[in-house]
This record gives C-alpha cells, structure tokens and sequence, in this order.
C-alpha cells in the first residue's frame, strides 16, 4: 500500500504532465508530411478494406491512428479520383486530408491520439519494468527519462510509426525476460503479441528475430535445456498469428496479405541510401557519426550528464553499484540495434533511434539509482528533475529541440536536418506571425504536404521540393534565386539548406543563408526581409521566366523589384504591363502583327531571350466599359489582318480566377454562330494588374459571305459574362482592298 502511494504521488502527476504537453503541442502544430499519407491508409484499410496502397510500411499504425477516424460519420473516401484506383496514396491522401470537405486539422488531431496514448503506455511500461528490474526509484528515473526526452515528446504526439514500434520491440524483449524469470506462458504470449505488432509497426521489426533468437540462445547456455528453443518458437507462432489477424487472415501472395506486398515494395523502393545531412553537408552514402552526433546534440544535457555519471560509477573497480544479470536483456536489443541502425545509411531522423530509448534509460537508472552516496543521490535526482524542467521550457517545439551544447535550437539548422529540424510543422505559427505583423502576403518555401491556406495563411509559392502541394508551374516561377523580389521571405529549413532538392537546386536559397532572419518561426521555418534595391519595373514574360534572364539585364535595369506577369504564344496575344518601366521579355520574337500595334523597342534579341521596352501607351481612349473590372479599348482591322480582329483591353483591378475571352462571327439573320474563337482559360488576367493592357490577335476561319463578328469575356468558372458581347464589324464595315 505504501508503494502504491509513492507511485501515485510522484509517477502519475508525471504521465499527466507529459499527456498535457503532448495534447497541447499537437493541437499547436500542423500536419507533418508523413502524416497525411499514414492516416488516409488507415482510413482506407479500415472503412473500405483497401489495401493496394503500398506505401512501404505495414498497415498497422496507419490502422491503430485511423481508429477514432471511425467515429466520424460524415468522413469521405476519395473513390471517385483515378489516384483511388492506382494506389497513388500521396495524390489520394492530399485530397482526403484537404479537398473533399473533411476537416483536415480535427482528423489530424484524431489521429494523432492513439500516438499520445501509445506514448504514455510506453511510459507506464517502462516504469514496470524498471521497478522490477530494480525497485520504485528505478522506474520513475527510467519512465521519466523517457516521458520527458523531446525526442519522445516530439514524435510520440505525430502520426508516425518511430514510437510505436519503440512500445512493442520493448515489450517483445520484455516478454521473454518475463518467461526467463518465472516460465510462464502468458510471458510467451505477451513477447509474440509484442514481436508481431512490432512487425505491423516497421519492417525493420525484423531484427528483432535474432534479437530474440541470441537471448534464447544465452538462456540455453545458462540452463542447458530445450525449454528456450519452445519460448523462441512460441513467440514467433504468436507474432505470426498477429500479423496474420490484423491483415484479416488473408492468405495471398501469402499469409498475412498485404504484410508483404508492402514488404516487396519497400525492398524496391527502399532499398539504397537515402543519405543525409550532417555538420552543414550532404552525404548521399550517410555516415557512421550520424546518429552519435544527432543523439549528442539533441539529448537534453542533464540526461547526458546522468549518463557520464553512470559510467563513471560502472567502469570504476571500487563502485558499490552492482550489475543484476537481466542487464543482459538490456544490453543485447541496444547493440544489436545500433549496429542496424548506424550501418542502415538512412540518416533522415534521430526518430530512427527511438527504439534504442528503453534500453538506454532502463540501464541508466539502474545505474544511478543504486547509488549510496547521498550527495550523489541528489545530483542525480537534479539532473532527473532537470530534464522535465527542459520539457517543459522548449514546448511546443520539441522536434526541432538541441541542446546548449550548439548553442541551441537556433542553431540546430547548421546541424541537421529533416526530422530533426522541419517536418512541416510550423504552419500554425507561421498563421500567428503574419497575423501579428500584418502581413498580407508572403514569399513561401514550405517543405510539407499540409495546405498552408488551410491555417489562414496569404502567400505566393516558390520553389520547393516536389512534396510541397499546389506548387507553381516551372515555367511560371517569379522567384530568381540570384535576385530575390523585394518583401517578406518564409523559407522552412530544409529548403533554406537545400537538403530535400535536387543536386542543381540545393543552393535555391543560398542568399538567404548569409542573411539574418527577422523571425525563426519554431525554428523550423525562417522569415527573411528583402529590401528593393532600386525603382521597380513591370515585365511581361512569355515562355521564359526572370531565373533564366540574362545577369546583363539585371545590371541594366539596376533593380531587383520585378513586377511579373505572365502570357503565352507572343504570335498571338501580348500583355503590356503599366508603369513608368515597362518591359515584354519573350522567348520568341512577339508576332510582327503586335509588335506594330505597341510602340516597342528591342533591347536585346537572342535565340532565347527578346526583350522589349515599351516607349509608349497606345489605346488610351475608353470606349466600352465592361463591368468593373476590364475595359475594351479598341479593335484594329486591316487587310493584314482579313477576317481576323484584334482586341485590346485594359485591366481596371486584379482578377481573381480564370477568364475566357471569345470571339463570334454569327450569321445576321439567324444568330448562328458560323466561326469561333474561344481562348481556352486565359489565366493571363489573373496575373495582370490595374492599368495593364491585353491584346488579342483571334483567327477565324470563314466561308460565309455575310456575318457579323462580335466579342467579350465570362467569367471561366461560372460562364457568368463580365458584359454584354461588343460588336466589332460586320461584312459592310470590313476593310475592302482598293
């Protein structure tokens, strides 16, 4: 009775706290970029046993987090897109998480629950065994090392698979520990339903089997009997039949069904080096110091001082601590999974370390917790309280936390990357900061799969890696890395450091890096002013974008503030951008037709790049206004020109959306329309801006001799017309050649 009041006073405030933070950050960040994809599987597995889409995982944690997803009645699958039909889970989990009508961020945090009580079991489990391996103060030490390491904090509230299969590769060693201690079979089932959930979490869960097998094999040695052979086979037994059971007992390609559909996929898809980031560089092979550093620098430094400590008591002859032969049971899993993990070369997270936690903590507070020495009992216990102390000062941003040792999570950037740092995160926060500032429009780089619209933010995209939803055509990007436009800069870290791109990329943001951010949003994401360096200019780019402008033509211009709009085929249509310096850059010769209709002038032709200067404003008449929005200007008819007309317009105010421009010969009598020319959503409008002319060159085929050729805009999405149609010419008032 005693016991069980120390437990509840010191253990289980303790798992409260830790269920707080963990609520409370999750409600406070974003979807992550595995996250989407995860819940959607299990969503499909669940709700519409589907299993085609592989995604290099087994389907268990996808289910477990999908689970409160079944109490929501008006969720949708999307089975109607073709990604449904092809197993495209990233495709199809985009529009399930953001475009059917589900409520993304109410889901995500669904999801995420099953992750936060997993975590605290995990806990509960800890602090079980470390009693029993030693006494009370070795479990709360240990569970409380591991409740409290950022690290657990960070990915135990994410829809992720990293803490999961921490809580079942421990309870399958656990198991068997428990059979070698008392020979019960329950142990046997506890260690097989540990070993098979283990596998539905991860397929490296495969190491356990000789994990296993080696502490049967150390159990043999002791005894000298076949009984741990039995227990191994047990264990496997039951591991199988719940790997079996949760694939619904299917039995193609073979038992357990997709289990290994998704295994075959993996050793495709996965099975090379991914690489990563360390100390500033990229390694495509990874390196053997990843995960010493990254577990060095993101371990809070009173748990590693409590390390230093118990090694230095365990190594020295003369130290009363005494080693209990279960040390054994914690030894064997933790060399054997650093020796997979340090040489696997899949450096993308300190997450893939996690399992390694138990082992680690359970031994350390073995360690220190058999300390007699009262001043050392009470820097011990100091430092134990110093890690809560950390967990609580770095909420809510425990996946990009480092320690002092680098100066801290300011400065965890210039260390590593990925997981460690940015996972897409920061969403919510970067919302707060331009709401804060007032910012109505951002430059964003965002590494994710989250829609940053959904969390209110206003931004304009630019490059980023080809995870990022919505991103914007190549041939349409504004931003040029070696002149950034002028204005507010949210670059997530892993763009900043160019980690995720391509080889030619992954200096995109290399100007950004010597600069100083006004903001470090969760230091995940970097907010960056860049001041105008000289008047602005407007250009109007067809089939080329400012990157590829020649550095001659910034010199000239003598500014990076380009205003840019966007047109196609210069053959047929040309957009003349107001303002004092007004430029057409193309890459090809604008259509002689256009170019005598606007007074321009040729500042450079090349085979690739014709820019003009506009010397003068044509069509300043106003004479049909069309709506509130656009104003025709004129229409020019010559012999050239035959039956086709060419329209000019000027913009009156920024258009949302697309915009159809027609033009219609019809018959006079009757209203048949004989010829058509309908440009197919003429996104140019959208891009154009108040006092913008546009010009349209449209080719009609006609046999009639009598017709009447008329004109105007609709509103693409609503085929609502901005105006009635204007009559250009008939036959009688066509130019005739004399």
């Amino acid at each position: 009775m005693k016991r069980l009041r120390l437990t509840s006073y010191l253990f289980v405030p303790l798992l409260w706290l830790a269920f707080a933070l963990m609520v409370a950050s999750a409600l406070q960040k974003s979807s992550t970029v595995d996250e989407q994809s995860h819940l959607f599987r299990g969503a499909a597995y669940l709700k519409a046993n589907a299993t085609h889409f592989l995604l290099g995982h087994p389907i268990g944690n996808s289910a477990l987090a999908a689970l409160p997803l079944l109490t929501e009645p008006d969720l949708q699958l999307p089975t109607e897109i073709p990604a449904w039909e092809t197993g495209n889970w990233s495709v199809a989990g985009d529009y399930f998480l953001w475009r059917i009508g589900n409520n993304a961020q109410r889901i995500i945090f669904l999801g995420r629950l099953p992750m936060i009580f997993c975590t605290l079991i995990l806990g509960c489990f800890i602090f079980r065994w470390g009693r029993q391996l030693g006494n009370i103060a070795t479990g709360l030490i240990a569970a409380t090392l591991i409740l409290f390491d950022p690290n657990i904090l960070a990915h135990g509230r994410l829809i992720s698979s990293d803490v999961t299969l921490t809580l079942f590769w421990a309870v399958a060693v656990y198991g068997f520990w428990r059979w070698s201690q008392h020979g019960k079979r329950s142990a046997i089932v506890l260690a097989g339903f540990g070993l098979g959930m283990a596998s539905l979490m991860k397929y490296n869960a495969a190491f356990l089997l000789p994990t296993l097998a080696i502490l049967a094999g150390y159990e043999w040695w002791k005894r000298r009997t076949r009984a741990p052979l039995h227990a191994l086979t047990g264990t496997v037994a039951v591991g199988g039949l719940v790997i079996w059971g949760v694939n619904r007992f299917a039995l193609t390609p073979l038992p357990g069904g997709a289990f290994w559909d998704d295994l075959f996929w993996q050793m495709q898809y996965f099975g090379r080096n991914t690489g990563g980031y360390l100390l500033g560089n990229y390694n495509p092979d990874g390196s053997l110091l990843y995960f010493p550093i990254a577990f060095l620098i993101k371990t809070p430094i009173p748990t590693l001082l409590l390390i230093g400590t118990a090694i230095l008591f365990t190594v020295n002859p003369s130290s009363r601590v005494a080693r209990p032969p279960s040390v054994v049971y914690l030894l064997i899993p933790a060399m054997i999974f650093c020796l997979t993990a340090f040489t696997a070369g899949f450096n993308i997270g300190i997450r893939h370390l996690l399992p390694l936690y138990p082992y680690l903590y359970l031994a350390l507070a073995l360690a220190i917790s058999r300390l007699r020495s009262t001043q050392w009992r009470i820097a011990t216990t100091s430092m134990v309280a110093g890690t809560v102390l950390v967990a609580v000062w770095i909420f809510p941003n425990y996946l990009a936390y480092f320690n002092q040792l680098i100066g801290g999570p300011e400065n965890g950037w210039r260390y590593l990357a990925d997981s460690n740092v940015d996972w897409g995160q920061e969403l919510p926060a970067l919302a707060q900061w331009q709401r804060t500032h007032d910012e109505k429009t951002l430059y964003l780089s965002y590494f994710g799969t989250a829609h940053a619209d959904a969390y209110g933010i206003e931004f304009e995209p630019i490059p980023a890696p080809i995870i990022t939803p919505d991103p914007p055509p190549t041939e349409r990007q504004a931003h040029d890395p070696r002149h950034p436009r002028p204005g507010y800069y949210a670059i997530s870290i892993n763009n900043l450091i160019g980690f995720p791109m391509q080889d030619g990329e992954r200096d995109m943001y290399a100007a950004f890096r010597e600069m100083e951010p006004i903001a470090k949003v969760g230091n995940a994401i970097f907010v960056y002013e860049v001041a105008a360096t000289g008047a602005p200019v407007s250009v109007a780019f067809a089939g080329t974008r400012p990157a590829l402008l020649p550095e001659a033509v910034y010199a000239q211009w003598g500014t990076n503030d380009v205003r840019v709009r966007w047109f196609e085929n210069p053959d047929e249509m040309l957009v003349v951008p107001a303002g004092n310096a007004a430029y057409i850059v193309s890459s090809q010769p604008v259509g002689e037709i256009l170019r005598e209709s606007v007074d321009l002038r040729v500042e450079l032709s090349a085979e690739n790049s014709h820019i003009y200067a506009v010397t003068a404003t044509p069509f300043n008449q106003q004479t049909t206004p069309k709506g509130e929005t656009v104003t025709f200007l004129a229409s020019l008819q010559n012999d050239a020109l035959g039956h086709d007309p060419l329209t000019a317009w000027r913009v009156e105010e920024r258009l949302d959306g697309m915009i159809k421009h027609f033009v219609h010969a019809t018959d006079p009598q009757t209203g048949e329309i004989l010829a058509q020319a309908d440009d197919v959503m003429i996104d140019a409008f959208s891009t154009l801006e108040a006092g913008d002319l546009y010009l349209r060159l449209s080719k009609l085929s006609l046999d009639a001799d009598t017709f009447a050729v008329t004109t105007g805009l609709y509103d693409a999405a609503t085929g609502i017309r901005l105006a009635d149609p204007i009559l250009l010419y008939t036959t009688e008032t066509m130019p005739t050649e004399e």
